[in-house]
């Protein structure tokens, strides 16, 4: 008999582990401000979280397998000037591959395991928290390691309203809302 997968796509726990960071979710408070802003699909990770007050981000690539290949998307190309401050692959609990959790351990990338819990309840392990470790805090964790970019990647002027661990995703990239504008632009002039 086959094992039941914790999440059946990307896409599910993505949004799991979003509903996890998000307060509103789970909190004892609704109206707790979240401290990460969660830029789906953005800057070439399947999610970039950008802290709310300090602007440190950690870009994320999702896999249901912890395998080579989502270590290998998480490094930066020998040219990337922008990247965030720190790197992660987000795997479900039953996806873990001890020794390329190591590997990753000594590559300076975060494994992100991610439980399964149903939204609305307070199942799983810990509700506020179905995954491990925890987010940095206050711009510095042992847990976190800062790989001290030039400069961090570049967020676009709004926050996609795509959902991260889709296969090609359809984007709003830089040159189509460039092309918005001048649109805007020309239409207003002409009227």
């Amino acid at each position: 008999m086959a094992k039941e997968r914790v999440f059946t796509s990307e896409a599910d726990l993505v949004a799991a582990f979003c509903d996890s960071i998000d307060p509103s979710k789970w909190a004892r408070n609704q109206d707790a401000a979240p401290k990460w802003t969660a830029y789906h699909e953005t800057a070439g990770w399947d999610l970039l979280l950008v802290h709310n007050e300090t602007g440190e981000q950690i870009g994320i690539e999702a896999k249901l397998t912890l395998n080579a290949k989502v270590l290998e998307q998480a490094l930066p190309s020998r040219w990337d000037v922008e990247g965030p401050d720190h790197r992660a692959v987000l795997v479900p609990s039953d996806g873990l591959q001890h020794h390329l959790t190591r590997i990753a351990h000594h590559l300076g990338i975060v494994v992100l395991v991610c439980h399964s819990y149903r939204p609305g309840s307070r199942s799983g392990p810990t509700w506020a928290h179905s995954f491990r470790p925890y987010l940095p805090q206050d711009g510095w964790s042992e847990d976190w390691p800062n790989w001290c970019p030039p400069q961090r990647c570049k967020l676009p002027d709004y926050v996609p309203d795509v959902t991260g661990g889709h296969a090609a995703p359809i984007k709003l990239s830089e040159w189509k809302i460039k092309a918005i504008k001048l649109l805007i632009r020309w239409t207003s002039k002409a009227s």
